[in-house]
């Protein structure tokens, strides 16, 4: 028995899913939609559960499942390394011991012949982070339609704004009901604009008289959930710039590659970008830490600016997100070495589900000693996601990730706990690429937010 009371917003969407059989609830990160999942699995039938979730959210589900009274631990099974044979077992197993079986989404994609077999008796579903299905033309959506038509509840959940338009909402409404919404084309030409292109197709965005109609149809399928209805239990996340001036060995460099495509390394070596693809990654590397293009140069100005800012604040247990984990070696020897950080934990692409839990939690246990004893969480940007930073009040971003989604995803991970709010930091580097980059997130978001707010009323 759920051993939590469910907010009311969190009532109404548990009522909601359990009404329909199915469907996909959006509510912004921090909502508690873990909470959602298993108050449905509290008052629905079923033999068995299948959790479809990132690599990160596994042993978060795991751990919620027996933690809020729905099941003991002992009828989880996480699936991690087990051999092809090993899966099929658990996937065919009729016992106890795996009523709730938890796989990743790349898990999804190789198994999904195995997850559809006779033998296999789960009966009810959920897709966490279901934004990653997004995409009709991925194998992974296509594994996900396979598995969706033996599965009769099918419950999905985001925190994402599908930001591109209509059209992303189709493939969690094709696995819900695939009759109704067969085709992508004809869903696309009844509900948004669009122009033909030098490359075929542009879809442009909502269209305005059919809006109405589309918003009328989803409400058997789609509970969106308003961030203002969720905001007085999560602490606000706020975006503030903290400028920096590179140092003149890294500009000189910086400018011959923005300019020419080539530049002149300490050495007298030769950097060359063969592309405006790679000169980017390369401007790129420089403003996170330019000893990433040559060992000669600086650890850059703004690990430095990471440093001082936190140690003036009074806070020296700090996350910092970056997108290149190449990076990570650099950071820990600058913040060891000159502003005397202490202790240092990882989180990147490819770790597994326990281990991500672990090095968060590890990391949380220095929160009362912020004022003393230096502790940073390295992480980065892509890898955060389906874990609670408790403790972070305050977070560094050393360069971001241009899908402001993914940004946005590192930002809620600190949107936890109890405290009015959490700072994230953007580091940026006057005169360059940097100095405009809060105001393209935002003006993203923005243009987001203008598309969905004819979507507003689909909450129950």
């Amino acid at each position: 028995m759920l051993n939590v009371d469910p907010r009311q917003y969190q009532e109404k969407a548990i009522n909601f899913l359990v009404k329909q059989g199915k469907g996909l609830v959006r509510a912004r990160t921090g909502a508690g939609k873990t909470i959602m999942g298993l108050g449905v699995a509290e008052q629905v039938e079923y033999r068995r559960c299948l959790i479809v979730c990132p690599r990160s959210a596994q042993w978060k589900w795991a751990n919620e499942i027996a933690d809020r009274g729905i099941s003991s631990p002992e009828t989880v099974h996480v699936m991690d390394k087990e051999s092809a044979q090993e899966r099929a077992e658990v996937y065919e197993s009729s016992t106890v011991l795996t009523k709730y079986v938890i796989i990743r989404y790349g898990q999804l994609l190789r198994d999904v012949d195995l997850l559809v077999k006779d033998k296999t008796q789960f009966d009810f579903v959920i897709f966490d982070e279901a934004h990653k299905l997004r995409n009709h033309q991925t194998k992974t959506f296509k594994a996900a339609r396979k598995l969706a038509r033996k599965i009769r509840r099918k419950y999905f959940f985001t925190a994402t704004d599908q930001s591109k338009g209509p059209q992303n909402l189709w493939t969690v409404l094709h696995l819900l009901n695939p009759s109704a919404y067969s085709s992508y084309w004809k869903f696309v030409n009844r509900y948004c604009v669009t122009d033909e292109g030098g490359y075929g197709v542009d879809i442009l965005g909502v269209r305005k008289s059919t809006v109405s109609e589309l918003r009328t149809r989803l409400r058997g399928y789609v509970h969106y959930i308003k961030d203002d209805v969720v905001k007085e239990y999560v602490p606000e996340v706020i975006r503030q710039k903290l400028p920096c001036v590179p140092d003149r060995k890294t500009m000189k460099v910086y400018r011959k590659l923005e300019k020419e495509m080539i530049a002149e390394l300490p050495d007298g070596d030769m950097l060359v970008s063969s592309t405006s693809v790679t000169t980017q990654i390369r401007l790129r590397q420089l403003l996170v830490c330019p000893k990433l293009i040559h060992e000669g140069l600086p650890y850059g100005s703004g690990i430095d600016m990471i440093g001082e800012h936190a140690w003036d604040n009074e806070d020296a247990h700090i996350v910092v997100f970056c997108p290149f984990t190449q990076a990570f070696p650099f950071l820990e020897d600058r913040l060891r070495a000159k502003w005397k950080f202490k202790h240092f934990y990882t989180i990147k692409g490819g770790m597994n589900a326990k281990d991500i839990v672990l090095q968060a939690d590890q990391w949380s246990r220095h929160a009362n000693q912020r004022e003393e004893v230096g502790s940073v969480l390295l992480c980065s940007i892509k890898a955060a996601e389906s874990f609670d930073l408790f403790t972070a009040l305050n977070g560094y971003f050393l360069h971001y990730e241009w899908n402001f989604e993914w940004n946005e995803q590192a930002e809620g991970r600190m949107a936890r706990g109890d405290k009015p709010f959490a700072n994230a930091h953007y580091i940026t580097h006057n005169n360059t690429v940097d100095t405009q980059m809060l105001d393209v997130l935002n003006l993203n978001k923005r243009i987001t937010g203008a598309t969905f707010k004819d979507f507003d009323n689909l909450a129950a």
